[in-house]
C-alpha cells in the first residue's frame, strides 16, 4: 500500500513523511477520532511478511505502551490495516539529542540535566524486560521544555553494511550464525561480535552517547564501518579533554567498559550515580579558568618562591576542588525509638540531647509523649480533650511548648514530667489550616512565630515577641499570599538569629531565608531552589551549624521520601537515605550526631459501606494507595487514584479487570504531580479530574476510551478541583479558588467552557448533585452543609452534620454521610425535604474515611443505589533514632585547618 499526504491507515490519515526509523518509516498524521496529531509508524513490507519480525513489532509496542515513563515516548495504538502493520506514539514537539549535538559538545550542566532523564527511562525499560538495542542520538527527543523522550526500542531493519559508517541502522552478517543490530557508531563490543546482548549493551550505547555529549566527538568512529566494529571491539576511548567532573568520568569509563560484567548490574545503579553527580556538582566546579592576564614587563619569581607558590596552590586547589566525601552507608546505624501501634510523629529534642517530646496517639487524639535516652519508656504528660502536638523546649529543659487544638487553639506549655497545660498564645481560628506546622518556638524562648491570615486576608508570618505578646507582623514580607497550597513551615535557626519559612504560593515550593529580628536592611531572600520538592512542602530541621538544613523530600514521583541535606548558603545538596521506605518529619539533634525521624507508611483502600444495614466490605485493595474512588451513575465503572505503577494515576475499576485511565504520559509538556479527584460521568464515558504540577492545579476532562485531554474550564488563573456530575452530564460543579477566597462555581462540559459562580466563599469540599438535577449539596461552613438549586437562586440549610462528605440517594430523598466519633463511625441519613437525621449504623472506627490529599473525600453511590465507596488509610508511624551520617566539612576543614568532617 503506497502512504502519501490523505492515505487513511485505519482511523488515522496522514498529514506529511517525518523520515525513516529502524524497521519502517514515520508519518505525520491525525486521529481522526480524537482529532489529536500522533506519528504513524508503519512497518516496511519487507519486515512485515516476516510473521516473527511483525510479531516482535507488535508485542514490544505493547510493552512499551505499559512502561508510561515520561522519559519514553508514549506508544497509543499497534494494528494493521490491509498490508500495512502499524505503530501509533505521542508526536513530539522538539528536536533529536543528534540535532542538538551537530552545533557542539554540550555544557557538563545540561549534558547532566539530559544523562540523568535518559538513564531514568532506560532503567524503567530495563526493568521491564525490554533492551532498546539501537540507542544513539537520534532515538533520543528533547521537547521544548527540555524533558528527553527515547524512541524506537527494539526497532532495527536488515541492510548490507555500507563502506563508510554512518548513523543508519543496519544489521551485518557475519560468518558465525549471529546477527550485528544496531547503528555502527553506537554498539557495543557484544553487538559488534554477533553475541548475544542484554540490558548491559544499552549501558555501552548510553556511554558513547556520554561521551559525544561531553567532547562532541565519538569515541570509537572511523573512515570505514568494519574499522569502526574493530576499534568497538579492541580499543579504548580516548580520553576527553574537557573539564568533567571525577565522578562522571568514571561513569562513562564503566560505561565503555568492554567486558559487560564490569559495567553496572543495573541500569537503576547508572541513573542513581548520575543523579548524584548532578545533584551535588555545581556549573563552576567543571570549567576552565580563564586566561590570566600577563604584564607587558612581567617580574619573574625567583625559582624556589615559584615552586612554592605552586606547591601551595595544588594543595589548595586539590582540597577545595576534589570531590566531597560522601557518606559511608557502612556507617550507618537506624535503631528503633517509638514504635507503639498507635503510631508516633513530631520528634522534637530537649536543648540537653537527653530526651525527646513527640506525638503519640490515644483514642484516636494526638497527646504529647516525652522519652529520655536513657530509659526504656515513654511518659504521657498531656490529657488535652481535643489533643496537640509539642513545638519546642524551654532553654532549661522544663518545660515543653505545644500546640494545643482544643478551645481555644495555641500555643500552650506544659511541664516536663506532666501536668496541666498553661495557655501561652491563642491563635485565630482562621490559621488553623496553616498551623499545624507553621509555628515554632525559638530556642532561647524569646519568641513564637506563626502563620496567619492578616486583615487583608494575606497569609503571612507573625510574631509574638516575647512570647504571649500580641502577634505582630513579620516586615517586610515577599513571601506572603493569598494562595496557599500544602502546610507551610517554619523554623527558627538554633541561635534564633533567623527563620527559615518553606511556602508554596502556587508557583511551587519556596525556601525564604530571614533575620530574626527583622531588618529592614537585610530583607528575606530566596534560597535552596536546587532542592527537590516532588512530595510537596519539604519538612526540615536545622543543623547545629545554624547553615545547613536536614530535610525530607524526594527528586523521583515514583520513589519513597528520603533524608536529604542542603546548605542555606551554598546550596550544596545530598541525599542522605535510600531505599523501600519513607523517611519523614526529621529532627536534628542539638550536637548533630543523630537525628530522629517518622518512619511512616500508609496504605489506602476502597471500600463500599451498604446504606441498609451500614455493613463495609473491601471493593479495591491491595498493598499500594488506591484512593478517591468515584462510581458512575448509570454503568458499572469506578474510577480511582492509585500508585501501584509508581506514580500517581487515575485507574478505571470495571468487571473485567482494572487498567490506567489518565497517567503523567497524557501531559507530556510538564511533570505531573499528582492527579485528584476523578469523577465520571453518569454514563461512563467520561472523566473529570484535578491535575497538578506544583505550579498550578485545574480541571480536565478525558474520554474513557483515550485521547488528548481537555481543560473543563476556559480560567487561566486561580486552582480548581473537587468535581460532581450533574444527572444529565451537561454540568460540572467544582471548587475554585483565587487569591484565598474559594467558591462553588458550574460549568458546562462542553470543554474549556465559562464557569458559573453559585455561591461565594465556601470552604473545601467536593459538592454532590443530586439525581433529579433540582438540589447541588455543599459545605457552607466548618461543617454546616447547604442545598442549592443549580441555577443558584434558592438555598436551604441542612445544618451541622459533620461529615466530610454526603451523597444522595438514588430516588434523592435522602442524603447519607458518616460521623466520626471517639471510637466509631456512624453512618447515618438525612431526610432531603425536613432535614431529620437518622443514624442507620456502626460502621466501626477502622472505616474512617481518609484521602492522602484535601479535598479528596467523595462518597459515590453505586450504580444499582444499595452503598457509596470511599477511601480508608491503615497508617504505620513510628519514631527511629539515625547516626553515622556525614557531616560535609567545611572550607577550613577541607584544608585540614580546622575541626574535620565526620561521621556520626
Amino acid at each position: 500500500m503506497a502512504i502519501s499526504s490523505g492515505t487513511k491507515v485505519g482511523p488515522y490519515e496522514v498529514i506529511a513523511p517525518l523520515g525513516a526509523g529502524g524497521m519502517g518509516e514515520v508519518y505525520r498524521a491525525r486521529d481522526l477520532r480524537l482529532s489529536r496529531e500522533v506519528a504513524l509508524k508503519t512497518l516496511l513490507p519487507e519486515a512485515a511478511s516476516d510473521a516473527g519480525r511483525r510479531e516482535r513489532f507488535e508485542q514490544e509496542g505493547r510493552a512499551i505502551a505499559a512502561l508510561n515513563h515520561p522519559n519514553i515516548i508514549g506508544i497509543y495504538d499497534v494494528g494493521a490495516w490491509n498490508d500495512v502493520t502499524y505503530l501509533v506514539s505521542e508526536l513530539i514537539d522538539g528536536e533529536s539529542l543528534a540535532d542538538l549535538l551537530r552545533r557542539g559538545p554540550l555544557t557538563t550542566r545540561k549534558m547532566l540535566d539530559i544523562a540523568v532523564q535518559v538513564a531514568d527511562g532506560l532503567a524503567a525499560a530495563h526493568a521491564a524486560g525490554i533492551v532498546h538495542r539501537d540507542l544513539k542520538p537520534d532515538n533520543i527527543m528533547i521537547t521544548r521544555d527540555g524533558r528527553a523522550k527515547i524512541l524506537d526500542f527494539g526497532l532495527a531493519r536488515q541492510s548490507a553494511l555500507k563502506p563508510a559508517a554512518s548513523d543508519r541502522t543496519e544489521t551485518v552478517q557475519i560468518t558465525e550464525p549471529g546477527m550485528i543490530l544496531g547503528t555502527v557508531n553506537y554498539m557495543s563490543p557484544e553487538q559488534a561480535a554477533g553475541r548475544a546482548v542484554d540490558s548491559r549493551s544499552d549501558q555501552f550505547s548510553f556511554g558513547i552517547i556520554l561521551y559525544e555529549m561531553a567532547s562532541g566527538k565519538r569515541p570509537f568512529e572511523r573512515k570505514e564501518s568494519v574499522q569502526t566494529l574493530a576499534a568497538i571491539l579492541s580499543d579504548p576511548a580516548p580520553p576527553i579533554e574537557a573539564p568533567l567532573p571525577e565522578p562522571l568520568r568514571w561513569i562513562i569509563d564503566r560505561c565503555l567498559a568492554k567486558e559487560p560484567e564490569e559495567r553496572y548490574e543495573s541500569t537503576r545503579d547508572l541513573y542513581q550515580e548520575l543523579r548524584n553527580v548532578r545533584n551535588h556538582w555545581t556549573d563552576t566546579s567543571a570549567r576552565l579558568p580563564a586566561p590570566a592576564r600577563v604584564p607587558r614587563k612581567a617580574r619573574r619569581l625567583p625559582l624556589w618562591t615559584a615552586i612554592a607558590s605552586a606547591m601551595v596552590l595544588a594543595y589548595v586547589a586539590g582540597a577545595l576542588l576534589s570531590p566531597a566525601p560522601q557518606a559511608r552507608l557502612s556507617s550507618y546505624r537506624f535503631t528503633p525509638f517509638a514504635v507503639a501501634p498507635s503510631g508516633q510523629r513530631d520528634p522534637v529534642w530537649s536543648p540537653d540531647g537527653k530526651g525527646i517530646a513527640y506525638t503519640g496517639w490515644v483514642d484516636g487524639r494526638p497527646q504529647v509523649f516525652v522519652r529520655y535516652l536513657d530509659s526504656p519508656t515513654a511518659v504521657r504528660i498531656t490529657h488535652i480533650a481535643e489533643g496537640g502536638r509539642p513545638i519546642a523546649w524551654s532553654p532549661d529543659a522544663r518545660r515543653i511548648y505545644l500546640l494545643s487544638f482544643g478551645s481555644p487553639m495555641g500555643v500552650w506549655s506544659v511541664a516536663a514530667v506532666g501536668g496541666e497545660p498553661e495557655p501561652v498564645l491563642p491563635l485565630p481560628d482562621e490559621a488553623y489550616g496553616a498551623v499545624w506546622q507553621a509555628v515554632d518556638v525559638a530556642p532561647n524562648s524569646s519568641a513564637i512565630a506563626a502563620l496567619r491570615s492578616g486583615p487583608d486576608g494575606r497569609v503571612s508570618l507573625y510574631i509574638s515577641a516575647p512570647p504571649g505578646a500580641p502577634l505582630k507582623p513579620y516586615l517586610p514580607a515577599p513571601f506572603s499570599t493569598r494562595m496557599l497550597h500544602n502546610m507551610p513551615r517554619i523554623r527558627f535557626s538554633p541561635d534564633s538569629s533567623k527563620l527559615l519559612l518553606y511556602i508554596n504560593r502556587g508557583n511551587g515550593e519556596e525556601a525564604w531565608l530571614m533575620p530574626y529580628p527583622a531588618d529592614p536592611a537585610n530583607a528575606p531572600r530566596r534560597t535552596l531552589q536546587n532542592v527537590p520538592t516532588l512530595a510537596g512542602t519539604p519538612e526540615f530541621s536545622w543543623m547545629p551549624d545554624n547553615r545547613r538544613i536536614l530535610l525530607s523530600t524526594k527528586d523521583v514521583q515514583d520513589t519513597p521520601v528520603h533524608l536529604w541535606m542542603a546548605d542555606t548558603a551554598s546550596r550544596a545538596l545530598m541525599e542522605l537515605t535510600a531505599g523501600n521506605s519513607n523517611e519523614v518529619n526529621p529532627a536534628v539533634s542539638p550536637d548533630g550526631h543523630t537525628i530522629a525521624y517518622t518512619a511512616g507508611t500508609s496504605d489506602y483502600d476502597v471500600v463500599s459501606v451498604s446504606i441498609q444495614n451500614a455493613e463495609l466490605q473491601k471493593l479495591v485493595a491491595t498493598d499500594r494507595n488506591e484512593m478517591m474512588p468515584a462510581w458512575a451513575a448509570n454503568q458499572p465503572r469506578l474510577v480511582y487514584v492509585t500508585d501501584r505503577n509508581g506514580p500517581i494515576e487515575i485507574w478505571i475499576h470495571n468487571p473485567d479487570g482494572d487498567r490506567p485511565l489518565v497517567t503523567a504520559a497524557d501531559f507530556p509538556n510538564g511533570p505531573t504531580q499528582f492527579f485528584l479527584g476523578p469523577a465520571l460521568s453518569p454514563e461512563g464515558d467520561r472523566v473529570v479530574y484535578q491535575q497538578g504540577d506544583g505550579h498550578r492545579s485545574w480541571l480536565w476532562m478525558s474520554a474513557v476510551s483515550g485521547g488528548l485531554p481537555v481543560r473543563l474550564s476556559n480560567f487561566d488563573k486561580g486552582e480548581e478541583y473537587a468535581p460532581a456530575w450533574s444527572p444529565d452530564g451537561n454540568w460540572c460543579a467544582f471548587n475554585y479558588t483565587r487569591e484565598g477566597k474559594t467558591s462553588l462555581l458550574k460549568v458546562k462540559t462542553t470543554g474549556q467552557a465559562a464557569p458559573i459562580e453559585l455561591s461565594a466563599s465556601v470552604p473545601w469540599a467536593i459538592p454532590a448533585w443530586s439525581p433529579a438535577n433540582d438540589w447541588i449539596a455543599y459545605l457552607a461552613s466548618e461543617h454546616s452543609w447547604n442545598l442549592i438549586s443549580p441555577n443558584g437562586k434558592t438555598v436551604r440549610k441542612l445544618g451541622d452534620l459533620n461529615t466530610p462528605s454526603l451523597v444522595f440517594s438514588k430516588d434523592g430523598r435522602r442524603l447519607f454521610g458518616l460521623r466520626e466519633e471517639t471510637k466509631d463511625v456512624i453512618l447515618f441519613a438525612v431526610d432531603v425535604n425536613t432535614g431529620a437525621v437518622k443514624d442507620i449504623g456502626h460502621v466501626g472506627a477502622d472505616a474512617r474515611p481518609r484521602s492522602a490529599y484535601n479535598p479528596g473525600i467523595r462518597f459515590s453511590l453505586a450504580p444499582d443505589g444499595e452503598s457509596f465507596v470511599f477511601s480508608t488509610v491503615r497508617t504505620s508511624s513510628n519514631l527511629w533514632l539515625f547516626r553515622g551520617f556525614y557531616n560535609k566539612p567545611g572550607v577550613l576543614e577541607r584544608l585540614g585547618l580546622g575541626r574535620q568532617g565526620s561521621l556520626y
